[in-house]
């Protein structure tokens, strides 16, 4: 059998490099690698887009995930009005590609509900949020924060300034808003850390619970009419400002500040 020429033993070369990448990809799947695991709690918040729900937001409760490869195992302490009620839930499945996650668990209620979640892991892998919906036609928006020490004091009085996307100022926050610093509360097995505080003035203020996971922060409020208005952001390292967007179940959405 003829040897290949020079010419002929480069083109054959280049050949065999050139189809290295394409076996690696199609072959081993390297586009649906996590980015990150999970594993470990999270605080999460549901946002329900129908107005007329009883509680449109609701948390903060914690998903503990169990990652293997792809795959999502854990267990769901589903969001719901109150700390000390939530139910131990088993996520039924999940899947994580590169920075995008799916999973789902089925309530307590009868018939049971079974709730979906999809949505987007952030570049840091210090938060979640996306979409979700259940079996009984409800829908809506998710957000999680990783469970994580806080690394700033927010304890004090704060202004806060909100403008929607088009720069306009919401005539409608009640300011100041009163936070205390996150204290540990147990719920079913699971300490979470959360802080408590008021918006507004007397008589008409109101309780607001949040979470501070290092210096990411995440709290709702609500006004008169029952829009409720749910704040993402970060704190400063030296605990004296804070900043982030925020979107209401009225469907406006913008930026916030805030400074003590």
């Amino acid at each position: 059998m003829r040897k290949p020429t020079g010419s002929k033993r480069l083109k054959t070369c280049l050949l065999f490099f050139a189809a290295i990448p394409a076996l690696f990809l199609s072959g081993c799947g390297i586009g649906s690698f996590p980015i990150f695991n999970i594993t470990g709690n999270w605080f999460v918040y549901q946002i329900t887009n129908t107005p007329t729900a009883d509680v449109q937001v609701q948390g903060p409760g914690i998903f503990s995930f169990t990652q293997s490869d792809n795959d999502l195992t854990g267990t769901a302490w589903a969001p719901s009005p109150g700390l000390s009620n939530q139910a131990a839930l088993g996520i039924g499945w999940g899947n994580i590609s590169g920075l995008t996650i799916k999973f789902s668990f089925t309530g307590t209620d009868t018939p049971a509900t079974t709730y979906t979640y999809a949505g987007t892991i952030s570049s840091d892998d210090s938060s979640m949020s996306g979409t979700w919906y259940n079996s009984n036609g409800q829908s809506g928006s998710w957000f999680a924060l990783t469970k994580a020490a806080p690394a700033a004091n927010i304890t004090g009085n704060w202004t806060l300034s909100y403008k929607t996307t088009d720069g306009t100022a919401l005539a409608n926050t009640p300011n100041p808003f009163t936070f205390n610093q996150p204290s540990s509360i147990t719920n079913s097995t699971v300490t979470m850390d959360v802080f408590s505080g008021t918006a507004g003035t007397a008589p008409s203020s109101q309780a607001i619970t949040g979470v501070l996971s290092g210096l990411n922060i995440a709290f709702p409020w609500t006004v008169s009419d029952g829009t409720v208005y749910f704040s993402t952001g970060t704190v400063s390292s030296d605990g004296k400002t804070m900043s982030g967007t925020w979107t209401g179940t009225n469907g406006q959405s913008g930026l916030w500040s805030a400074s003590h």
